[in-house]
């Protein structure tokens, strides 16, 4: 993983260096106050020092280079595995670089489209990066496996899961392995808009089409065509707007308010939601029409609490990234129990509240190694009766498996002797050993 601050583009890089960029088309500066090419830069000059740079460089011309940089506060943030990254994706990224140069080219875009599109090119640097998501070898290799299959068709998909359990990671995936990755994923947060801007936000409007409509602007849909539009907790829609929403899908136009003729668009819908939307139909609050055209290809995300065994990993990348931007001076040590007491916890929140405890930690870190000794198991919380039935129900499994953690957390992963995990069960260790392997108990102190 890369830790970064921010990445930033510049389009030419002047004569003089450009004998080193022939030379050297990867650049690393583990410092950048030694470095002539990054202190020459605007967009880095008001980052604080010392500053790490990978600088990937890409020919335009025989007397201008580009250059796509990777930027970090402190110093030797890189290492020799970042490096082989880019190498082993340095025709993508230098691709990045010609694109966006080629887009300043492009005179006859408007400009809110020219925007969006240089915006979105930066974003793309970022999943170049960023782009293994946390479980794709383990808990999340089921719903991998499921992305992979379905992104270089064009049908919409559907994505279901708890909240906090990173659906929106999910359908970017989907559209940078589609065939649709140079263009742009609108990015729409349906229960952020309030209903009687809903229309106007995802179709746009005409200049005077309402009082304050001093000019054109182009929604969502207009600006993502070609590309992908990603529809947020689509269950937040009302009846109003799920059926404008319907004729869209269905025909492929759009009509901005105030305007007279429809806009053809050629845009895939990734929806997401954390409702229970065949339950919204049978209370008839969602349009079955609708959920049938959306739901061709869902995919459940799984919640944390189910796949515990990515709990380290997420550990490590949050705390490396959050660790960069706080701009904290001591790399955080964890305590050897620190991952035991996270993987006897279950998560509620999912991934965004493991984020908030690891950031809260690192708040609060003042050189001595970190745990979290104040997480407990939900079963050990005091909960009124409605609270209980509000529970999801766990299967028999799953109950085990927590017991079993709970346990291990209590013995500090010794399974045979006294004081044992064992011992606490009342089991023999080696019908222990087999019982943890059944249920893939991965427990690390």
């Amino acid at each position: 993983m890369f830790p970064h601050q921010q990445f930033t583009w510049e389009r030419e890089v002047k004569n003089e260096l450009n004998e080193s960029l022939k030379q050297e088309k990867i650049l690393y500066f583990p410092d950048s106050i030694n470095s002539n090419i990054v202190s020459r830069s605007n967009l880095v000059s008001k980052l604080p020092d010392p500053l790490s740079v990978i600088a990937v460089a890409s020919e335009l011309s025989e007397q201008i280079f580009s250059l796509v940089n990777c930027l970090s506060i402190g110093a030797n943030c890189y290492s020799d595995d970042h490096l082989a990254f880019l190498k082993k994706n340095y025709v993508q990224i230098t691709d990045l670089g010609k694109k966006i140069s080629g887009l300043y080219k492009k005179e006859f875009f408007p400009k809110q489209l020219l925007d969006s599109e240089r915006k979105y090119f930066i974003s793309l640097a970022k999943n170049l990066a960023d782009r293994q998501i946390i479980g794709s070898e383990s808990g999340l290799k089921n719903v991998m496996r499921m992305v992979k299959d379905v992104a270089p068709l064009n049908i919409p998909v559907l994505i279901t899961g708890e909240t906090g359990v990173g659906k929106e990671l999910i359908a970017q995936a989907i559209h940078l392995k589609s065939s649709r990755s140079d263009r742009y994923m609108s990015s729409i947060n349906c229960a952020a808009i309030p209903d009687t801007l809903i229309e106007s936000e995802l179709f746009g409007y005409e200049k005077g089409a309402f009082t304050g409509a001093s000019d054109i602007k182009v929604g969502y849909f207009e600006n993502a065509n070609g590309g992908t539009v990603f529809l947020d907790e689509i269950g937040e829609l009302s009846l109003s707007a799920q059926t404008k929403l319907l004729r869209v899908l269905q025909t492929m136009e759009i009509k901005r308010i105030g305007g007279n003729k429809n806009i053809s668009v050629n845009v895939r819908l990734i929806a997401a939601t954390n409702r229970n939307i065949p339950e919204m139909i049978r209370n008839k609050e969602f349009r079955s029409d609708l959920w049938y055209r959306i739901s061709i290809f869902p995919i459940h995300v799984p919640p944390l609490r189910e796949r515990l065994e990515d709990v380290p990993a997420l550990l490590s990348y949050i705390s490396s990234q959050k660790y960069v931007e706080m701009g904290l001076k001591d790399k955080p040590v964890f305590a050897e129990c620190a991952i035991a007491q996270l993987q006897s916890y279950d998560w509620p929140g999912n991934v965004r509240e493991l984020t908030n405890v690891i950031e809260r930690a690192l708040i609060l870190y003042k050189g001595t190694a970190i745990s979290f000794p104040d997480l407990n198991p939900s079963f050990e919380k005091e909960l009124t009766d409605s609270q209980v039935e509000k529970q999801a129900l766990l299967t028999l499994d799953e109950m085990i498996k927590k017991h079993i953690l709970r346990c291990l957390v209590e013995s500090h992963g010794k399974i045979a002797g006294k004081g044992s995990a064992a011992e606490i069960l009342g089991m023999h260790p080696s019908t222990l050993r087999a019982k943890i392997k059944k249920l893939g108990i991965r427990f690390k102190l």
